[in-house]
């Protein structure tokens, strides 16, 4: 090589590393399963917590607790029940979720016996086992031998459940750098519809990871965002806070004057999203 063109050689390697690091790699991407268990690792095993936040509609800043109208209350307990609870205005919204059930309260009534799309966020914060979580993402659509990486305002990531960038599919994003979930997206082919979560502001409570900030996405429009302020482990819950029989026997459905019981087979994700607005309007 000439000595004239060294200089322009040496200029070429050196722009061609620089790429290197800021692009995806296209080597070896980990199977979906891999994945799976070095995230779960990562989150951190818990046992029962509880978490106060208050919900930004929209694309609206994530007020102060002491500035919230009103605070929420979610309870976690480990790997699959689940329980939010607000009030507003006077008006109290509830929703459990089990394995074997779902319901959603609004004003005393109960709305909806299906699981809430817009609850899944949950999944990957609730249940930190490997093979209970891929079980419970196979349930909401989720192929977890598919794996591939991919990249989203500025964050590299593994995609479990489809190959990037084919957002059709359902799939767990899990960022490359700290094997934290990052991105969350279910797809309803008969509703036609696309919820999606993604967390950030992570807090370490012990031993455990938690997201202090979740937005939840409609069909691609930023709905609500969800804004943690404390995170507390609990030692036990009350009893009955999990029980939708109970519950059931408590609160009459909404449409118990016309003698028909809740409808779990209509739009539910757009019901939850009427209730939520309800109680913010």
């Amino acid at each position: 090589m000439t000595p004239r063109f060294k200089p322009a050689f040496m200029l070429l390697i050196l722009v061609g590393t620089c790429l290197w690091g800021v692009l995806p790699a296209a080597g070896y991407v980990p199977p979906g399963e891999l994945i799976l268990d070095r995230m779960t690792s990562t989150l951190g095993r818990t046992g029962k917590f509880s978490v106060v936040h208050t919900t930004a509609v929209a694309d609206t800043a994530c007020p102060p607790l002491h500035e919230a109208t009103a605070t929420e209350t979610a309870w976690y307990d480990p790997p699959d029940r689940f329980r939010f609870e607000s009030v507003f205005k006077k008006v109290k919204r509830i929703y459990v979720a089990t394995p074997e059930a779902a319901l959603t309260i609004v004003d005393g009534h109960v709305v909806s016996t299906a699981q809430s799309p817009l609850m899944r966020y949950r999944e990957p914060l609730l249940c930190r086992d490997r093979k209970l979580l891929a079980a419970r993402l196979v349930g909401m659509g989720i192929d977890t031998t598919v794996s591939s990486l991919g990249r989203l305002d500025g964050t590299v990531a593994y995609v479990v459940g489809a190959r990037f960038p084919d957002a059709s599919a359902s799939q767990l994003w899990v960022a490359k750098e700290t094997f934290l979930p990052f991105r969350l997206i279910i797809n309803d082919s008969r509703e036609r519809t696309q919820v999606e979560a993604r967390y950030s502001q992570w807090h370490k409570e012990g031993a455990f990871w938690f997201p202090m900030h979740i937005e939840i996405y409609r069909n691609h429009r930023l709905i609500q965002t969800i804004c943690s302020h404390t995170v507390t482990k609990k030692s036990v819950f009350e009893s009955g806070l999990f029980d939708i029989t109970a519950l059931q026997r408590r609160y009459p459905p909404a449409d118990a004057a016309e003698g028909r019981p809740p409808d779990s087979s209509t739009d539910e994700i757009q019901q939850a999203i009427d209730n939520f607005n309800k109680l913010y309007e």
